[in-house]
């Protein structure tokens, strides 16, 4: 049955729409957002987009994509020495591409109907604020790991470079002068740790403590031969540097602590 419209002076009178009363983001605010501030932030605007169309759960489903993400980002960048680089720009992509066919077509239509769209002003807002959110979480993490405080102290206390041979090196800083790590260094050839290869090793003295920290390569650190012959080394190199007892740790070449523990 077709619908008969009233007519006026002959001519039907069609209904006129009245144009939806929210605004939505587009897909260029996605992408903006998604490229300033992570694939969290170009998600925020599709949950928001999908809130004001009444598919909440949508949104949820796309925030806990996005979250997921963005984590992986962070934490590629603190716990491997892999540029994420490359992997922010396929999830930035990912993420514009995912809102432009998820949600195009309804933008489009919302504009069709007179519906305005959010200023791309405010999607740059809603990527520095989720930027600002992503640092908390990082330095969170850093603090509960204890890899903050080793951060700032890298900052706060200048470091020394002292070769020994032509290739391997003791990075020392704090109280340790260089005769401590002229020292350290001689110990670890005299135990064949140094073979002239490249190795490094990064030496720390405060007045309470003294840190030794080995750069090894990836998994070394779970591997129990390698981290005892770690612990042997330190008890006979302990000497060179004031005597036991030594914090011990075994770094990712990215200078991420792995493994720190207490040589008595």
């Amino acid at each position: 049955m077709s619908t008969v419209y009233p007519q006026v002076g002959g001519y039907p009178q069609y209904p006129q729409y009245t144009p939806p009363a929210y605004r939505l983001y587009d897909v260029g605010a996605v992408f903006l957002a998604a490229f300033l501030g992570s694939p969290l932030a170009g998600t925020v605007l599709i949950a928001s987009n999908y809130r004001k169309l009444g598919q909440g759960g949508n949104g949820i489903l796309a925030l806990i994509l996005g979250a997921a993400a963005s984590a992986g980002l962070i934490l590629m960048g603190l716990k491997t020495a892999m540029s994420p680089t490359v992997a922010s720009i396929v999830l930035f992509v990912c993420t514009g591409l995912a809102a432009r066919e998820l949600q195009g077509n309804v933008i489009s239509t919302h504009v069709a109907w007179g519906g305005q769209l959010y200023s791309k002003w405010r999607a740059v807002g809603v990527a520095l604020l989720t930027t600002l959110v992503l640092g908390l979480a990082a330095a969170g993490y850093l603090y509960y790991t204890g890899q903050l405080q080793n951060i700032i102290a890298q900052f706060q206390t200048p470091t020394h470079v002292l070769t020994i041979g032509t290739k391997d090196q003791i990075v020392y800083s704090g109280t340790a002068t260089q005769n401590d790590a002229t020292a350290l260094g001689n110990a670890l050839k005299t135990a064949g740790y140094f073979q002239d290869t490249g190795v490094t090793v990064l030496l720390n003295k405060t007045a309470s403590s003294t840190t030794i920290s080995f750069v090894v390569q990836d998994g070394a650190w779970n591997n129990a031969a390698d981290v005892s012959a770690f612990e042997t080394i330190v008890r006979g190199v302990a000497s060179s540097v004031g005597g036991l007892p030594i914090d011990m740790r075994l770094v990712n070449t990215a200078l991420v602590v792995e493994k720190d523990e207490t040589i008595q």
